[in-house]
């Protein structure tokens, strides 16, 4: 009876002190019980490159490697308080011999952290904090800031609270379940050759990588480390004592060094690095940067902690934002090529598709944060047209479903963006999947929608201004994919972004496509006109023609503007006349009907569904803080066929993309809820389903359903959509493109 008053007082004490912890994070995020039958699985990943520590744990051990969550491998991490009393260690590893687990052990998540707490039966409470570092860095000039972003580094932060109402002595472990590595010598470290002697470093072979890849324990406190090896586990080791009402703090760098090939990109045949190579040379230079850093890296992301800290959004929220930014992070690359272009890519969860244009419509909410990888995507992008004829033909899939990959005629109706850059470990000029077209109609209008974001974000002219050229010829491109006048799309469709769901993915007259295209005209209108250059720069005076060598002249040494005001107008006025049409036959529709269907082509099966999606295009204008008259005209419209649809769709596991189908994405219906508080005037959350789903789920962070029973589970797993859960966040303080730097200030 004893032991249960003290793990109950320890209960309150986790409360208090976790707020006193030298890394706070918000109590109000749920704490996820680590027990034996807890199966959550989260990606912790360095942002862009992609070094590995990630929390498996029903596996009972993380998943670690310098390469990502694609080429990293299973490993126990040995977190070990030991006192007078015992062994006792979090369950991140199999029950060392002579040890025991610690008691009441939890999971607090952060958005740049993972925390464990547990309680001695003799009253420590032991709390170890990874932090992954983060802070806001608006470009990659902004070194110091970039690296607090993309060094190989975490800091695992140990903690020892002694309330036990005695004097305690004793010891903390942190170690890996590896073979220690001799750096310099390119060999293992014999255990009885350091065992027990002073160390501040320990380096580890990263598995299936090159002999110049390594990973590496560091020491960073000014207590005195030991090189331990207990059971299979190598570990930095330090003592304390504390008296009663102590508290003790330990901190070590987990760290990594790449140096080689991460990426073939198959289009220039170069290939990619990390783009922390730039700064760092070796290891040691990182381990440097590890050690003199760590006090700004720390306090940056405590710091960054704080957007969750200071909301009042539901706890459920929370969690989903914290857990979602962990798997965007693991998600994304930041690469440099052999002349040394910086490229950013972000993998699709384990489809393993590499910056596809639609899932950026979710996931570029974090250009909040990293605008650079925004940018450097829309240029990418371009370099990714299809410009030809697609061939059409059929096939048998694994399932024994017949596909048809329809004929694009990219050379008829205009040229597209490909859904995606290639394939991860490749990138390639078209995607290597084996299912469906491609999405013509909705990459193009997502390339607008999400120029137009980064435009309202960061107000760079003149980078938008360069785009414009190309953004008419995508939306062209749009309109001529229009064969009926109805301002919707009809030929040359493609497949919209919901491939699960048979209505939106593939009905011609697409109502969800077409509000998107709607969208876009009218964003693009609002840049040709704004941007256009009105005046021409006066030509200087030739005076010696004879001088003048064959293509010389103004702009042969320089770059030059011209003037295309009379141009950029004629572009604005055709897409609002095409926004126009769109307009018409929606209001045609709903007068016939009372709502919006899924289509307007009444010869396709299920054209006369509900669906929550058909507003989802709304998503980027209204955070940008963008209306038009055109738009207003049809909100009534949309209000009314959301709420609807909402109504006939919901179900107990979350709401269905149409009401006549049982497919849910979270990430998609979360969209749905920042677009009905920014337009309809409501405040619906569907957070709640993403909670319940992924919070003790091995495939974490887990974008859907298909059903209720389980055998309809999602294979979208370890996916980055979820983030458009930072939705949440923005709604609460109706937050606008133009205020970003207000949002960020706490935070930098």
């Amino acid at each position: 009876m004893k032991w249960k008053i003290v793990v109950f007082l320890l209960l309150i004490y986790d409360v208090i002190y976790s707020q006193n912890s030298r890394f706070f994070l918000d109590t109000q995020i749920p704490l996820i019980p680590f027990t034996d039958t807890t199966q959550l699985s989260i990606l912790n990943a360095r942002n862009g490159s992609r070094f590995s520590f990630s929390f498996l744990t029903g596996e009972q051990g993380i998943h670690t490697g310098a390469l990502g969550f694609d080429s990293d491998a299973f490993s126990e991490l040995l977190l070990e308080v030991q006192t007078s009393k015992g062994r006792y260690c979090f369950r991140t590893c199999g029950l060392p011999y002579g040890a025991q687990y610690l008691l009441n052990q939890q999971i607090r998540l952060g958005m740049t952290s993972v925390q464990l707490s547990g309680t001695t039966p003799d009253g420590l409470l032991v709390i170890v904090t990874i932090v992954s570092p983060f802070t806001p860095c608006d470009s990659l000039g902004d070194t110091t800031k970039l690296k607090v972003q993309i060094a190989p580094v975490y800091y695992i932060l140990s903690e020892i609270f002694n309330r036990s109402g005695k004097y305690v002595e004793g010891n903390i472990k942190v170690g890996f379940q590896k073979i220690a590595y001799e750096y310099g010598r390119g060999s293992a470290v014999p255990s009885w050759r350091f065992d027990g002697r002073k160390r501040n470093e320990l380096y580890f072979k990263d598995e299936g990588t090159s002999e110049k890849t390594l990973l590496s324990l560091v020491s960073l406190s000014h207590q005195k480390h030991q090189h331990i090896k207990i059971n299979s586990f190598h570990t930095l080791k330090v003592d304390f004592s504390l008296a009663n009402g102590q508290n003790f703090i330990d901190t070590v760098a987990y760290t990594a060094y790449h140096p080689d090939k991460v990426i073939r990109d198959k289009k220039y045949n170069m290939d990619l690095k990390f783009y922390y190579t730039r700064f760092f040379r070796n290891i040691q230079e990182v381990n440097e940067y590890a050690r003199r850093a760590a006090s700004l890296n720390l306090d940056l992301s405590a710091r960054f902690e704080k957007i969750l800290s200071r909301s009042k959004i539901a706890p459920e929220e929370k969690w989903v934002i914290a857990l979602a930014f962990h798997s965007d992070n693991a998600n994304a690359f930041l690469l440099i090529d052999e002349k040394q272009r910086p490229r950013f890519l972000l993998l699709e969860g384990r489809f393993r598709h590499m910056s596809t244009i639609d899932v950026a419509h979710e996931t570029e909410l974090m250009a909040l944060f990293s605008p650079y990888r925004l940018k450097l995507q829309l240029d990418m992008w371009l370099d990714y047209l299809a410009r030809k004829e697609v061939w059409t033909w059929q096939f048998e899939n694994e399932w024994g479903n017949v596909q048809h990959k329809e004929g694009m005629s990219a050379s008829e109706y205009g040229p597209f963006l490909e859904h995606d850059v290639g394939d991860y470990p490749f990138v390639a000029e078209t995607s290597e999947y084996s299912f469906g077209p491609h999405m013509a109609v909705e990459e193009n209008c997502n390339f607008a929608l999400l120029l137009y974001w980064y435009w309202k974000l960061m107000s760079d002219d003149e980078f938008v201004k360069s785009h414009l050229g190309m953004l008419d010829v995508l939306l062209h491109s749009v309109v001529n994919r229009d064969t009926d006048d109805s301002g919707l799309a009809d030929k040359g469709v493609g497949w919209s972004s919901y491939d699960v769901n048979d209505a939106i993915k593939q009905s011609p007259e697409n109502v969800y496509l077409g509000v998107k295209q709607l969208c876009a005209y009218e964003v693009a209108a609002e840049m040709f006109e704004k941007l256009a250059i009105k005046e021409l720069e006066p030509n200087p005076e030739i005076k010696d023609i004879k001088s003048i060598k064959d293509g010389e002249g103004k702009g042969y040494f320089e770059s030059i503007q011209l003037a295309n005001e009379k141009l950029r107008y004629k572009q604005a006025m055709r897409y609002r006349a095409e926004a126009r049409k769109i307009v018409n036959s929606l209001v045609k529709a709903f007068g016939e009907l009372g709502y919006l269907p899924v289509s307007l082509d009444r010869t396709f099966r299920g054209w006369n569904q509900y669906s929550i999606t058909i507003p989802e295009a709304l998503f980027l204008p209204g955070l940008s803080g963008f209306s038009s008259a055109t738009i207003q005209e049809i909100i009534p419209m949309l209000s009314t066929t959301y709420q609807l649809a909402y109504q006939k769709s919901l179900r107990s596991y979350g709401v269905n993309l149409s009401s006549e189908e049982s497919v849910t994405w979270f990430s998609k219906t979360m969209v749905s809820d920042i677009v009905a508080s920014y337009w309809f005037g409501l405040k619906p959350s569907t957070a709640i389903f993403a909670y319940r789903w992924n919070k003790n789920n091995p495939d974490a962070y887990n974008d859907g359903a298909l059903g209720n029973r389980p055998q309809d589970k999602w294979n979208g797993f370890w996916y980055p959509r979820g983030i458009s859960a930072l939705g949440y966040l923005l709604r609460e303080q109706q937050f606008r493109a133009s205020q970003r730097l207000q949002f960020l200030e706490e935070l930098r």
